[in-house]
């Protein structure tokens, strides 16, 4: 069976209700009516951010059209099916985990936290297993298999055709423990993978947005319905979480999964962590609708299930000062710990695709007020340089207002299971 064909057949068993399709149906005819404001949009995002990604189509054509299509006719939307997941039979081998290479944007001194905020509550997550870690007492594992070029350029191929368009060039580079695939399509659409469980697409304009959607909350229903044809949810789900940059000017980046409260907790972590449709940035400041999505990819063969230690287990550990982060080294044992859930590491370069804890603190002495008030004088020192920058700057800010968070991730697997190696950092390779 051909890539295609499987993800036809994958798709086919996942459509929406009747009515929550008549009512998709029926906003996008209302939508369709409405008057629709051209944006500027604003800069591509930061490729190392990029995680998963969703397929949208060519901007204005694609909002037009959708009222004509239905999705069990459409070629796209998933990379992979959902691959499931079985006991292991004899001993469970061992896995690895690395340290991030790319976790490089921390601070370079104990005095904040990597994410700007103004409550802790801006980052909390709508993950299903949040305070609710302890009913899970085992969790599958992945292998994460490097792709051929041939296997990438099908996968493209796929999106472009799902996208209403072709690949028009490509390269693909195999940069020690992963394949990196980049394409451009005869529309203007870029198309970036990493291994088959990154995908990265960016339109060659925004989505259009109805006038007067000036926020995210007003955005989002609008995005959606452009969307949900691509990706079919019974019962679809929105997550944002807001963080500021050193101008104290919010961005927020958010995603929609499928929260069906019917299935197994484990089974909800596995579509909130690999069938999450977004990954992208708002910023309010810019007012733009969007034009980089994240598109779905599963793992591509079946889960062995590990066992895994408790989330008490792993603060012990984050207080021990074993973890995973991006920040300069804290005093653990101090901390304020905010929030701890379970998200799977999917970072391409790593052999295995695995749960981590991830634990989101604070700490007393972090000041980050220093910081913003610096750029604000920076700001009012060189006015009017950076139209960019001009764009929602308060030159009254209080940046007393603000404090920071940072996240860290310790290993779910029970430790007898997993060696931690070190980060391998491959330059020009």
């Amino acid at each position: 069976m051909t890539d295609a064909m499987l993800y036809r057949e994958s798709l086919s068993r996942m459509t929406p209700g009747p009515d929550w399709r008549s009512q998709t149906l029926a906003a996008m005819d209302a939508a369709a009516a409405a008057p629709v404001r051209r944006r500027t949009p604003v800069g591509p995002l930061i490729a190392a951010a990029a995680a998963l990604a969703l397929v949208a189509g060519g901007g204005v054509g694609v909002y037009r059209n959708l009222n004509a299509f239905r999705p069990n006719e459409y070629p796209g939307g998933v990379l992979s099916s959902a691959p499931g997941y079985t006991a292991g039979t004899g001993e469970l081998p061992k896995i690895t985990l690395s340290a991030a290479p790319d976790l490089g944007m921390g601070g370079f001194d104990d005095t904040m936290g990597m994410l700007v905020v103004r409550i802790p509550e801006e980052q909390r997550t709508q993950n299903p297993t949040l305070g609710n870690t302890d009913s899970l007492t085992e969790l599958p594992v992945y292998q994460n298999r490097i792709p051929t070029e041939a296997e990438q350029l099908g996968c493209a191929e796929t999106v472009a055709a799902a996208l209403g368009t072709e690949i028009a060039s490509y390269e693909s580079n195999l940069y020690g423990q992963y394949r990196s695939f980049t394409s451009k399509c005869t529309d203007g659409t870029d198309i970036w993978l990493s291994n088959l469980n990154e995908c990265y697409v960016l339109l060659p304009e925004s989505l259009p947005l109805p006038g007067g959607a000036e926020t995210l909350e007003e955005a989002a229903p609008h995005l959606w319905r452009q969307l949900a044809p691509l990706y079919p949810m019974a019962s679809p789900k929105l997550e944002a979480t807001t963080s500021y940059d050193f101008y104290g000017r919010a961005s927020q980046w958010f995603f929609w999964f499928d929260d069906d409260a019917g299935k197994s907790l484990t089974d909800r972590l596995l579509d909130y962590c690999f069938g999450r449709v977004g990954d992208v940035g708002w910023h309010e400041h810019t007012g733009t609708g969007i034009y980089t999505f994240h598109l779905p990819c599963w793992p591509e063969a079946e889960g062995v299930l590990y066992p895994i230690r408790t989330a008490a287990e792993a603060e012990a550990d984050f207080r021990a000062g074993d973890y995973l982060g991006a920040d300069a080294p804290t005093d653990t044992a101090a901390a304020t710990i905010l929030s701890t859930e379970l998200v799977y590491f999917n970072q391409p370069y790593q052999a295995y695709i695995q749960p981590v804890y991830k634990i989101t603190y604070t700490q007393d002495y972090w000041d980050v007020s220093p910081v913003l008030e610096q750029f604000q004088r920076n700001y009012r020192d060189g006015a009017g340089v950076d139209p960019e920058v001009e764009a929602g700057v308060d030159p009254n800010l209080d940046t007393s207002a603000f404090s920071s968070v940072s996240c860290a991730y310790v290993p779910a697997v029970a430790e007898e299971y997993v060696d931690m190696l070190d980060a391998e950092f491959q330059f020009n390779n």
